[in-house]
């Protein structure tokens, strides 16, 4: 399919790439000298819970890590480590560097990442048409949890890359090679384990084998630096707390501003302790949580096409976006895969004229700085109207998983 566009079109790519390249180089993050205390947050639980570890202590003990970060005089406190064991390995580079040098590091690794999803995300989804890569490039440059993902120091760029390079290679036949790579990808932070599913439901079992294999590899391979009875506390313990908003100790908020999730929501409506999902809150949203995996096993249980397999895998992606219990900000670039497809459609107009308005504003709404955001649902408009703002980013996702699910299911339905 060939697409012709006009001079505004490409106008409009050089502007993105260019805000892009000015909203990377301008955050303090990338400067010399000492880190500030208010970045590279996410930066600092990973690198202290790998030197702790190193040193045969436990990397999920919190107060390991922030006597670990005071130590060094870097920070007061570290946010609590709550990723598998092997997420470990992943961050074993850092045991020689400082924090400081460490994060400056991981900030481009997760720019380069990200470039390198989205290269396999062309790659793959090319013969949608030419509006594939516009889309990618407006969506990628100007959507600001991107650049928030580099500045906590995330590892988001990677996960995606890793997922997107996986699923192109079980879609092309090459069902080990994206088994691995998918199964790396869940090993380093739990929510990619959806895509597994996704590939048991189709009967791609050499695929899911490859992905379970890797994880049992990798987690032989992390015992030089966690035993196995603290890897499998992991998974009994810490883990299965994640439904309630334990996150291993986490304090941050269920109700914070930039909080994206349904448990969200029925935290505002059953309150809890703040940190932890009322009775009411966590049964409620176990059940949705439930009921929309159980919708997604049976939309999604077939494909026909190209393009309704990439409705899917968007679709998976904002369904592991709107259930857990802290979706933030950084994570919604998991929602650049559905932004593209919804552009690239809005452009072939292959789907209805409101569903293109939807579409398009949702991913406006993602988009947007919620640093914006924050002040004027806050301050400036405050009661309905400025929880209507609060919200607005949620809303987003649902009208974007909403449209996915729909095209997911085929161009009949």
């Amino acid at each position: 399919m060939r697409d012709r566009f006009p001079s505004w079109v490409w106008a409009g790519v050089g502007l993105a790439i260019l805000c892009h390249v000015w909203l990377v180089l301008s955050p303090p993050a990338i400067g010399a000298g000492p880190l500030s205390k208010t970045l590279g947050r996410d930066m600092a639980s990973y690198y202290y819970a790998v030197q702790v570890a190193s040193e045969g202590g436990d990397p999920y003990d919190v107060a390991a890590l922030s006597e670990a970060a005071r130590a060094e005089g870097t920070r007061d406190h570290v946010h609590p480590f709550f990723y598998p064991p092997p997420f470990l390995l992943a961050v074993a580079w850092t045991l020689p560097l400082d924090l400081s040098t460490a994060y400056r590091l991981q900030y481009w690794f997760d720019e380069l990442s990200l470039l390198a999803a989205m290269l396999a995300l062309w790659g793959w989804w090319r013969p949608l048409g030419a509006a594939v890569p516009v889309a990618i490039t407006v969506y990628a440059s100007l959507m600001f949890p991107v650049v928030y993902s580099h500045l906590m120091g995330q590892v988001n760029g990677p996960i995606l890359a890793l997922v997107i390079a996986g699923l192109w290679m079980a879609q092309t036949r090459r069902e080990t090679a994206g088994g691995i790579l998918l199964g790396c990808a869940a090993m380093f932070k739990m929510s990619p384990a959806i895509f597994v599913a996704w590939w048991l439901l189709r009967g791609q079992h050499r695929a899911v084998l490859s992905a379970v294999g890797t994880a049992l590899v990798l987690s032989l391979a992390t015992l030089p630096l966690l035993g196995i009875a603290d890897q499998f506390a992991f998974y009994t313990d810490i883990l299965p707390a994640f439904a309630s908003g334990d996150y291993n100790g986490l304090t941050i908020k269920i109700g914070m501003f930039a909080n994206h999730s349904i448990p969200n929501l029925l935290d505002q409506l059953f309150p809890g302790d703040g940190s932890r999902l009322s009775d009411t809150a966590r049964w409620i949203s176990t059940g949705a949580a439930l009921a929309l995996a159980a919708a997604a096993g049976w939309a999604l249980r077939r494909e026909d096409s190209l393009e309704q397999t990439a409705a899917q895998v968007s679709a998976l992606f904002l369904l592991a976006l709107l259930i857990p219990v802290y979706t933030y900000e950084h994570h919604l670039i998991f929602a650049l895969p559905a932004m593209v497809l919804g552009a690239v459609l809005s452009w072939r107009r292959a789907i209805p004229g409101w569903a293109i308005a939807m579409v398009l504003g949702a991913s406006v709404v993602l988009c947007v700085p919620h640093p914006l955001l924050k002040p004027l649902a806050r301050t400036t408009l405050g009661g309905g109207p400025g929880w209507l703002v609060q919200e607005a980013k949620f809303a987003a996702l649902l009208t974007l998983g909403t449209a996915m699910f729909a095209l997911a299911r085929g161009p009949r339905k």
